[in-house]
């Protein structure tokens, strides 16, 4: 009779009140046992480190070993106030944010997964980018240094009609009154 045996096993639970095993003639029961979860690691990048305004930055990652699951990324605005988008992982651990903040300063984020039964949750480091003012004074094309159409670009299409529905109304005001003093 063998004074030991070699055996592998997997067990799909973190603990387990007790797990038997038959090996040949020979039953083992373990009891009291606890498992370690698998241990995964999120990686994450940033599509650029710098962007202007109203640019759209591609947050993107991986969890290995790969698994289909739900993952959360925190944004840390520059103020120090954070925000959460979530999203699922495809079936080979890849996601991915296409994002577009909406301050101006300095950007983190870090993607994390809870963790499940049987797989350890993670978290990844932390990535930084930089988002730019949008310039309205900066090279044109006619050279004159203020790219007009940059002006209204922040505006709601709503707004743009008023406005020209005002100039417009203003336009032929001006046009009546100067036939009238004729």
């Amino acid at each position: 009779m063998p004074s030991s045996a070699w055996f592998v096993a997997s067990v799909a639970a973190k603990q387990a009140s007790s797990i038997t095993y038959q090996l040949g003639e020979y039953t083992v029961e373990l009891v009291g046992t606890t498992v370690a979860a698998q241990r995964t690691t999120i990686s994450l990048s940033v599509s650029e480190t710098v962007i202007t305004e109203g640019d759209e930055v591609n947050v993107s990652g991986a969890i290995k070993p790969p698994v289909e699951v739900s993952i959360t990324l925190l944004y840390t605005m520059p103020d120090g106030s954070t925000l959460t988008r979530n999203m699922t992982s495809s079936s080979d651990g890849s996601f991915s944010d296409l994002f577009e903040p909406t301050v101006a300063g300095s950007w983190s984020v870090k993607a994390s997964w809870a963790g499940s039964e049987t797989q350890a949750g993670a978290t990844s480091s932390t990535e930084l980018f930089t988002v730019l003012e949008a310039d309205i004074w900066g090279e044109t094309e006619n050279g004159d240094g203020l790219d007009f159409w940059k002006l209204w670009e922040p505006l709601p299409s709503w707004v743009l009609i008023i406005i020209a529905v005002v100039a417009i109304a203003i336009f032929i005001g001006i046009i009546i009154m100067a036939i009238r003093k004729k």
